[in-house]
């Protein structure tokens, strides 16, 4: 416990300067407002309060104590968020063997995290090159049907060829119900062969 009224002018000027009333800090600090009347009267604060004030009156606690150095935090301190600022005054609310074991906890959980996120990496972009390598080749329906196509085409041309016909010169081959391809050549070379050519224009 802290007895000292230059702590408590210092208080009450950190808290004149920052704008921040006996009402506020009280409500910040979850206490009453009679706790905060007497620290400005008698500076007799608990050290486990010292971070709570630190974080809400953005103040160096040095400063509070000793009255040495600057009021305000360094400006890489006012850019903490709220959380870091809750972490490091718990930090520093703690042993120094509990502060060891903090850092050693934070450590590993920081490399099981790495750990992790390499791991998931990895089976994203395997899983990526799976993808990839089964859209770029055909599956069994597409490689049957595109044989099929392959056969008839090789049978068209061959009886096409056989037959003295050339279908690439006809517009359009309509074919009629049942009718086969092979129907309608056999018909071509019938008509060819009795010399009918149909109508003429």
């Amino acid at each position: 416990m802290l007895d000292d009224k230059d702590v408590a002018k210092r208080l009450r000027q950190a808290m004149d300067e920052t704008g921040v009333s006996n009402a506020k800090l009280a409500t910040n600090l979850d206490m009453s407002l009679q706790a905060i009347g007497g620290w400005l009267k008698t500076g007799k604060i608990a050290r486990d309060r010292l971070p709570g004030i630190r974080a809400a009156l953005g103040i160096s606690i040095d400063w509070l104590l000793t009255g040495q150095g600057s009021m305000r935090l360094s400006d890489t301190e006012s850019l903490l968020t709220p959380q870091q600022r809750e972490v490091l005054n718990l930090f520093e609310s703690l042993t120094d063997r509990q502060q060891k074991d903090f850092l050693e906890s934070m450590r590993e959980a920081k490399r099981k995290n790495e750990e992790l996120y390499f791991e998931l990496k990895s089976k994203y972009e395997q899983d990526q090159r799976l993808t990839k390598k089964k859209s770029s080749k055909p599956n069994a329906s597409q490689e049957r049907r595109s044989g099929k196509e392959r056969r008839r085409n090789v049978q068209e041309v061959d009886f096409e060829r056989r037959s003295g016909l050339d279908r690439r010169k006809d517009k359009g081959v309509i074919l009629g119900p049942g009718e086969s391809i092979e129907d309608f050549f056999r018909d071509e070379i019938k008509k060819r062969d009795d010399g009918d050519d149909g109508p003429t224009k």
